[in-house]
């Protein structure tokens, strides 16, 4: 299962650092979910009581309503993906640096992340590009290091599923940090020149069905098109 688990984590981590934008219909709500999902099981799954099966619907009817969701109101999607890319670097920054102590850090980590949030809605396409970047090649380096390093053991995810991950980004933050930069800084750069151009299923869902390609209504709107994402 943690083979399963990390290499569709590590495949879909290089899609959204180098297509992020250009697929970002269908990736950016799929990064709020599972930021969404992620603060559901810290911060309530432990206040309910539920046996295998009504986890499994829990988790899963809470999936497709978040993720239909965030497919449709498409700003909102890149707010929690801009917040997704904060968090994980942010995370990064803090174990690698030791700030854990710093009495400010709290403060400091929100106001950064709802900004990164904010930002990644607020420009659209270059701030989209950015936080698919970053989000991306750090969730990669997660993904890769942890199963090349740890391997494939599933017992240390059978009390918790959150800690295994987090003393492991304690122990190897600046390898994850110095990995992660360097395909951040390689998504960026092939999204900004190559795959950042165009997005699919890039117009407004109207009466119609959405599927179709937004026209271009000039002739030099290939350089300038950003795509509607929705705003």
């Amino acid at each position: 299962m943690v083979l399963i688990v990390c290499s569709a984590g590590i495949l879909l981590s290089l899609l959204t650092a180098f297509f992020g934008y250009r697929l970002g219909r269908f990736l950016l709500p799929l990064s709020g979910l599972l930021l969404l999902e992620g603060l559901i099981y810290v911060y309530i799954y432990g206040m309910l009581t539920l046996d295998t099966l009504s986890t499994w619907l829990f988790f899963g009817g809470t999936a497709v309503a978040v993720y239909l969701i965030l497919f449709f109101i498409r700003r909102l999607a890149g707010f929690f993906t801009g917040a997704a890319a904060a968090a994980l670097l942010l995370a990064c920054l803090v174990y690698a640096l030791n700030l854990h102590s710093f009495s400010l850090l709290m403060p400091i980590v929100m106001t950064l992340t709802v900004l990164s949030a904010l930002l990644a809605a607020v420009y659209k396409r270059v701030g989209v590009i950015v936080a698919t970047s970053v989000l991306g090649g750090c969730a990669a380096a997660l993904f890769g290091l942890y199963i090349y390093l740890m391997g494939v053991d599933a017992a240390p995810f059978a009390a918790n599923l959150i800690a295994p991950v987090e003393n492991f980004l304690a122990s190897r933050a600046l390898l994850i940090l110095g990995v992660g930069g360097g395909l951040s800084a390689a998504g960026l750069l092939v999204q900004l020149l190559v795959t950042g151009k165009r997005q699919v299923l890039g117009d407004s869902l109207g009466s119609e069905s959405g599927l179709r390609t937004r026209k271009k209504d000039h002739a030099g709107d290939a350089e300038t098109w950003t795509g509607d994402m929705g705003y």
